[in-house]
């Protein structure tokens, strides 16, 4: 399946798929490289759909904040969060946490 047909969820499910099997030994030693690029090249996919979700998501409710009438002080329709949906530094991200 190509990865622009590919949902979130069914790139997480395989990148499980082949933790598992790294983790188990089940991948031969001749295909263990393709085994890691293909985990790096989906954990880079994920990594590029949550910022996008996160953007529209913060653009839909910037959208809200702007229908308020004038006059009206627009109310906050969540709360602030203290850290990012994604860390900003790759080595500190674990999609199995």
């Amino acid at each position: 399946m190509k990865r622009d047909e590919m949902t979130y969820a069914q790139a997480m499910a395989r990148l499980e798929e082949i933790v598992k099997r790294l983790e188990t030994g089940e991948v031969s030693v001749d295909e263990l490289a393709e085994a890691v690029k293909e985990g790096v090249r989906l954990v880079e996919w994920c990594r590029k759909k949550l910022r996008t979700a996160e953007a529209d998501v913060e653009t839909a409710l910037k959208g809200l904040d702007s229908d308020a009438s004038p006059g009206q002080d627009a109310k906050p329709t969540r709360a602030p969060t203290a850290e990012p949906a994604v860390p900003a530094n790759d080595d500190e991200y674990d999609p199995f946490s």
